[in-house]
């Protein structure tokens, strides 16, 4: 056989990506195949031996030497063996050479279509090897060939794959040579000739090229929330991170913008928005409109995810976006309909009207033991759009009443043994004390309603609130926290006032000449810490009491002087007040400041003279604290601050029990 038969397999191998071994195989097999269908009684006799080396290709048949007359083409005569061999004896084989040629075109075309369907098995494999992996995920390409106005032709490891028209980015224009990235969406007809479906319009494809950019993604420490695209004009990504210390924005950019840019220049000059995320609702729908300013959202219909937003009239255009592109691009990375409008006084009354329309009222009566709790089920249920309120109603006979008694064992011959116990205080927190307990534990007399002498008023006057507020009470609770941890000095306590700057230097001045100042950052905090995180989302003035109280202890314990600031900026017209509850101040903050300004300028009054921490997870402020000499500590750090004081008042008040006993 020429040299064309084995330059046709080189060719063949090269096109297929098989190597000339495992052709020659497939040759072989499909000669075979046409062979044994002409010599159909032969079938375990006949072989083929292709040699590339030495260019040869022969097809041989077994034949049993005889010495009678051959009855088919398995047998040969012993002389005419020997004019092959002449040391051929009966009984031993003899290899005769088979003409190819007389196989006829039938047998030719069947070796070609067993051989062309092995080859398809082959690629049909190769291809889904190489692709399997690949599903769901960018590869990059090069175009080899851009049909004008249809599909362009691309290649990947040596295998040819087609981005039709209406994958391809609006207004790009590819170029033969050019090396693009395509999201391979996924693989079509697995089971016959695969066909590899690829993208440049998805918005997987730029949240794949963010993961490969940018190596915070990529470890999960940030974290892409919700993304929204429309192809070849603009792209909203909403970012998270899972540490306090990494800022998912600027993560997102890179330095220099290098990682940002890197992914507008892959997709041909596409604009980027990256916001940060955020669980509050009404707070992220305002990020998600940037670049215009917003100057209130309002939740209209939770459950239709329904919002009305306010903007400067100035901004209306921009908030809306060129055919609407800002809006929509918003809605759709928010979940949410947003019904934008300029910030008149007509258009907030009449956002205002559908909110009440959205709200329903329901009214009725229950038992209060089915209602306990169903305040917080109401809360969550609406999101902290609801709200409930109860009043009494009456006494009814329990419908129930044998059941419930008999469940909870209740004697009334048997109640006077049982008659309830008192909880005292110690560092801020309560423990139950038996009823027949409380005289031995108590620091005073159970019953001293004696006439005290009125000490002195303070300077100012205390605007506390803490529960209760008698004076009798506040005296007597005075007087057992002597008894227990020695005289307390009473402090000077600015009641509620606007946040001047004068206000704020008679703040520190009323406080003791304590070592150590404490800033907290409420609202970071609230939402760094997810113990708050989950009630905030339900009620933030019921994550704020959270807070307050766990900061009491935590203030009691240390000696420190806290200060609590919320931010307020927003709220209209708010002149900033200060307030004392129990232990700890709250500030918060007037209008147009935020709580991150009044920061600087307390540690800016302190510094040099106190040892000021400041608990927050903000990075920039801590540029500025440092600047002033106060240290910042992480919302984490601080957590666990505040978690190991709680630790560690609740062994004081195990220790304290087992000396009462």
């Amino acid at each position: 056989m020429d040299n064309a038969f084995f330059e046709a397999l080189n060719s063949l191998g090269s096109e297929n990506g098989l190597d000339t071994d495992t052709l020659i195989e497939k040759v072989k097999s499909a000669m075979l195949k046409a062979a044994r269908k002409a010599y159909p009684d032969s079938e375990d006799r006949i072989t083929v031996e292709i040699d590339p080396i030495t260019k040869t290709f022969e097809m041989y048949l077994r034949q049993d030497v005889i010495d009678d007359e051959p009855i088919d083409e398995n047998e040969i005569n012993i002389a005419e063996a020997r004019n092959i061999d002449p040391s051929i004896k009966v009984g031993d084989h003899i290899q005769k050479r088979l003409d190819i040629n007389r196989f006829g075109r039938a047998a030719a075309l069947s070796a070609k279509q067993s051989i062309k369907g092995d080859l398809r098995d082959i690629n049909r494999k190769r291809i889904l090897d190489k692709f399997q992996d690949k599903e769901n995920d960018c590869i990059t390409c090069t175009v080899t060939q851009v049909e004008k106005g249809g599909a362009a032709t691309l290649v990947y490891d040596k295998t040819e794959i087609y981005l039709f028209h209406n994958e391809q980015i609006p207004g790009e224009d590819l170029k033969e040579g050019q090396s693009i990235m395509v999201y391979v969406t996924n693989i079509a007809n697995k089971q016959k000739k695969p066909i590899i479906k690829i993208s440049r319009v998805r918005k997987e494809l730029v949240k794949r090229m963010f993961e490969l950019e940018v190596p915070e993604i990529y470890d999960g420490v940030v974290e892409i929330k919700a993304i929204s695209r429309e192809a070849g004009a603009r792209t909203k990504i909403a970012v998270w991170s899972n540490d306090a210390n990494v800022d998912p924005v600027s993560a997102c950019i890179g330095p220099k913008h290098a990682r940002i840019d890197a992914v507008v220049k892959s997709l041909s000059g596409e604009k980027i928005d990256i916001i940060p995320y955020s669980e509050n609702p009404e707070e992220f729908i305002a990020r998600a409109l940037a670049p215009a300013t917003v100057e209130s959202v309002t939740i209209i219909n939770p459950e239709e995810r329904l919002c009305g937003v306010l903007v400067p009239a100035n901004q209306l255009s921009l908030a809306i976006g060129n055919r609407g592109q800002n809006a929509k691009l918003a809605a759709k990375l928010t979940g949410y309909k947003i019904d934008i409008k300029a910030a008149t006084p007509e258009n907030e009354a009449l956002i205002a009207e559908k909110v009440e329309e959205a709200k329903a009222v329901i009214s009725g009566a229950g038992p209060v033991r089915l209602l306990r709790g169903y305040t917080a089920e109401v809360t969550a249920y609406t999101r902290g759009q609801g709200r409930i309120s109860y009043q009494p109603d009456g006494y009814r006979p329990c419908p129930e009443q044998d059941e419930i008694v008999k469940q909870i064992g209740y004697d009334p011959e048997r109640d006077l043994l049982h008659p309830t116990g008192s909880v005292f205080c110690a560092h801020g927190a309560g423990f139950e004390v038996r009823w027949d307990e409380v005289d031995r534990m108590a620091h005073l007399p159970l019953l001293d309603f004696a006439p005290k002498k009125e000490a002195e008023a303070p300077k100012r006057i205390l605007r506390s609130v803490a529960p209760g507020g008698a004076p009798e009470l506040e005296k007597e609770l005075l007087a057992i926290f002597e008894r227990t941890y020695g005289q307390i000095k009473r402090r000077d306590v600015l009641p509620m006032m606007a946040l001047r700057s004068q206000d704020k230097r008679e703040l520190l001045a009323q406080m003791e000449p304590a070592e150590e100042f404490v800033l907290v950052d409420g609202y970071n905090i609230i939402f760094a810490w997810d113990e708050l995180k989950g009630i905030g989302r339900d009620s933030l003035d019921a994550a704020r009491h959270v807070l307050m109280n766990l900061l009491c202890n935590y203030q009691g314990y240390r000696g420190c002087n806290l200060i609590l600031v919320f931010d307020a900026y927003k709220v209209p017209q708010n002149l900033g007040t200060v307030e004392k509850y129990h232990n700890i101040f709250i500030v918060y903050t007037q209008e147009a400041e935020t709580a991150d300004s009044y920061i600087e300028r307390v540690t800016y009054e302190l510094r040099g003279r106190k040892k000021v921490r400041v608990a927050t997870s903000d990075n920039l402020e801590q540029l500025i604290i440092l600047g002033h000499g106060a240290v910042r500590v992480s919302a984490k750090s601080f957590h666990d601050e505040v978690m190991q004081t709680q630790q560690e008042i609740e062994r004081v008040i195990v220790q304290n029990n087992q000396k009462g006993k």
